[in-house]
């Protein structure tokens, strides 16, 4: 076996002992988030949207003593507008 080219090969590739890192006292970078506006505006709606009842209270009270007190009346041709509305956007809706 030849020693000779054994240690050339060590000098080639650098075979060292490896060196202790010295601690460093600096503080060291901490990552950041930044969100662009549209984000931002995004968030914004969400949290409206979030805050906002699902059901208007004050609506359906109104509508419900009309109903029970005899006195909610719906007009005949705009329930039929709304009836022929409907079917058509179920049925033309599937071709």
């Amino acid at each position: 076996m030849r020693i000779d080219a054994y240690q050339q090969i060590q000098q080639v590739y650098g075979a060292k002992q490896p060196q202790r890192l010295q601690k460093n006292n600096r503080t060291q970078a901490q990552d950041q988030l930044s969100i662009s506006s549209k984000g931002q505006d995004i968030q914004t709606t969400k949290n409206a949207l979030d805050n906002t009842p699902d059901v208007r209270e004050e609506v359906v009270e109104s509508l419900q003593s009309k109903i029970e007190a005899g006195t909610y009346k719906v007009g005949v041709d705009a329930f039929a507008n709304h009836l022929f509305a409907k079917y058509n956007e179920l049925h033309l809706g599937s071709f």
